[in-house]
């Protein structure tokens, strides 16, 4: 019973250490992000370019594939019970 309680202890001291450093690493974040936001505009806009409308392409191709392998699934899984039309097939 000690153990267990010490276990317990031990991994509550370690989430409070390993949150504190986050949160400190999240408040020096916030405390240099206006300044970085105003003085390398260009920068942080074509980073949000990056991350957005470039990986547009990305996106509609990986869903276009999901949305086919669906598709095959439920035809296969309707096609036992014979509910072709519900499909529209």
């Amino acid at each position: 019973m000690i153990r267990v309680a010490q276990d317990i202890y031990d991994n509550t001291v370690e989430f409070l250490r390993t949150f504190g450093a986050f949160q400190l690493f999240f408040l020096k974040l916030l405390r240099h992000s206006p300044a970085m936001l105003f003085t390398r505009f260009g920068v942080v806009v074509g980073q949000v370019y990056n991350a957005g409308a470039l990986s547009l392409v990305i996106i509609m191709v990986c869903g276009f594939f999901v949305g086919a392998v669906l598709a095959l699934q439920a035809y296969s899984n309707m096609s036992i019970f014979n509910a072709g039309p519900v499909l529209g097939v």
